[in-house]
């Protein structure tokens, strides 16, 4: 019987459950892992991740091997929900080539103020720890994907 994946986030990497025996692991930004108990190989997030805090973020975006997206959010944010099954779909697809995350801006501050977020839901793309573009407001599905396929083809010709 396989064990749901869950998967969380510090400065220091990515805390994931593996799938297949339970055992709880630190995947640092940028690597790849096996899983300590059983020595499965640990897939990349199928669903976006919650960053808890600046130093998390700072962490992810600039030791990410994959181009990042993040959500700028909050739950009473209704354009804010209408693009979240958005993301959950495309970072299904996108899995281990592109790294989805969120960030509730009530809950993270600090954040939202170092990246002037004024306006949600905000979309902020990063290739190489640098920010390269960003989407403001609830946008079609295609808008996002376009942006997405786009970075991926020009970090492609960039390597």
């Amino acid at each position: 019987m396989a064990v749901q994946t869950t998967i969380s986030i510090d400065e220091r990497g990515l805390l994931q459950t593996c799938a297949s025996c339970g055992q709880r692991n630190r995947v640092p930004f940028g690597k790849t892992a096996n899983c300590g108990k059983c020595g499965t190989t640990l897939a990349d997030p199928a669903e976006p991740v919650e960053v808890p805090s600046v130093a998390a973020f700072d962490a992810l975006v600039r030791g990410s091997r994959v181009p990042v997206v993040v959500d700028f959010w909050a739950p009473w944010c209704g354009p804010c929900r209408m693009v979240s099954p958005i993301y959950d779909k495309l970072a299904e697809e996108y899995e281990g080539k592109f790294k989805f995350c969120k960030i509730n801006v009530d809950e993270n501050q600090d954040t939202t103020r170092k990246y002037q977020i004024m306006s949600i839901p905000m979309q902020m793309f990063f290739v190489n720890g640098k920010k390269v573009d960003e989407i403001l407001g609830a946008v079609p599905e295609h808008t996002i994907r376009t942006m997405v396929d786009g970075l991926l083809e020009s970090s492609a010709t960039d390597d």
